[in-house]
């Protein structure tokens, strides 16, 4: 079944302040900060949370599923938005986000035969009867180059 939402692209820069360097005085801790943008195409869809989580996507060399590692990156998943009974009626929401990222974070980085480590961000929608992902994730969303 089709996601009932669809999610505009990014219009933005997601990586605020500077990951692995600590904050000091007029230097924030680093975050990925944005706006989780839901928009239905025709109807009102009965929604029960808005959640968001980055991901680190570990992957040794040769690939595959075998090699391949995800993690959380620090309190994963957060909820942007919860139904105020166990449903609510939802058309159009923006949701501002803000994901601290941890000092000790490795950067990405991308070795041969399909190894490295690369970051992805990934909102989920919780609909009415089932649980669906609507957001691959998004291009060009990459931590720290």
């Amino acid at each position: 079944m089709p996601s009932p939402f669809r999610l505009p692209p990014p219009d933005m820069e997601f990586v605020h302040g500077y990951p692995g360097i600590p904050p000091y005085l007029s230097r924030p801790l680093a975050s990925v900060r944005g706006i989780v943008q839901l928009r239905s195409e025709s109807k009102l869809v009965q929604a029960g949370w808005v959640k968001i989580e980055l991901r680190k996507i570990e992957t040794l060399p040769g690939g595959g599923q075998w090699n391949t590692y995800i993690d959380s990156v620090g309190e994963s998943p957060i909820t942007l938005w919860q139904a105020k009974n166990k449903w609510d009626e939802i058309r159009s929401k923006d949701l501002p986000f803000q994901i601290p990222v941890p000092e000790s974070i490795p950067p990405s980085l991308a070795l041969e035969r399909d190894a490295g480590i690369k970051y992805e961000l990934v909102a989920t929608v919780l609909t009415k009867g089932e649980k669906y992902d609507p957001s691959p994730p998004v291009p060009g969303a990459t931590l720290i180059a």
